[in-house]
């Protein structure tokens, strides 16, 4: 069964679905676990507590999301108290597929609430994979598509000693305090050139061949041989 996406242009609207890609190719796996639904508060806490926020600031905030420049003005998310016993996974829709990822919302809390809160919002939704640097990562999450961009806050690492040894690690892209926001990487390998205080705040687990793809389109320079996108950002519990 196939859930369909629903769209509308206010600010508290849940961007998120689980279905196809373009016609003609494969459906992607769904993802695991309860998925968080456009217009149904979650009965997780923080979850739920990002719902409310969202919520809150749509009576005073509705960007025209027909505007290329909405997401370079977004508040700053909230902080929330994750539960122990649930797993929250982000699943990244891209043109080359569906990468599942854990969150790390034990060792990095603030970095997971904002990753949840930016795909409730639907802020990745169309985003470019601006970045490809084949054996070393991918990045993304810029609103500028160029790595340059910003959603409009920024908050500290959560780590200062943060190692980048294997393939399938998701961490923020950061440049020392109050630097880290929006943009992330994915690694292909590791990289001992990213600064140690990159907070870590995921890890793949599904989507490794997916992941190759992705690897396959970069270049040396780091420019894409093609544009390809996030499709969508999805949150689930299990």
């Amino acid at each position: 069964m196939r859930l369909r996406r629903t769209a509308r242009a206010s600010f508290a609207t849940v961007f998120l679905a689980v279905g196809g890609c373009g016609a003609g190719e494969d459906a992607p796996p769904p993802p695991q676990g309860r998925v968080v639904l456009a217009g149904t508060r979650s009965s997780d806490p923080a979850i739920g507590s990002i719902q409310a926020y969202i919520d809150r600031n749509a009576q005073s905030r509705r960007p025209d999301r027909s505007s290329a420049d909405w997401r370079l003005s977004t508040p700053m998310r909230p902080s929330v108290t994750f539960s122990p016993s649930a797993t929250y996974v982000w699943t990244l829709e891209t043109d080359a597929g569906s990468i599942q990822i854990r969150l790390r919302t034990g060792e990095a809390p603030e970095h997971a609430a904002n990753a949840i809160y930016l795909s409730l919002l639907g802020f990745y939704d169309g985003l470019a994979i601006h970045t490809i640097m084949p054996g070393r990562a991918l990045e993304t999450g810029d609103p500028a598509d160029d790595g340059k961009g910003s959603p409009g806050y920024a908050f500290s690492p959560e780590t200062r000693a943060a190692r980048h040894d294997r393939r399938g690690l998701v961490s923020a892209v950061s440049l020392g305090d109050s630097t880290d926001d929006s943009k992330f990487r994915i690694t292909f390998g590791a990289d001992a050139s990213i600064l140690p205080l990159s907070t870590i705040f995921g890890d793949v687990e599904r989507g490794l061949e997916v992941l190759k793809k992705l690897e396959e389109l970069g270049t040396p320079s780091g420019k894409p041989k093609s544009r390809v996108t996030i499709r969508r950002a999805i949150v689930s519990l299990r």
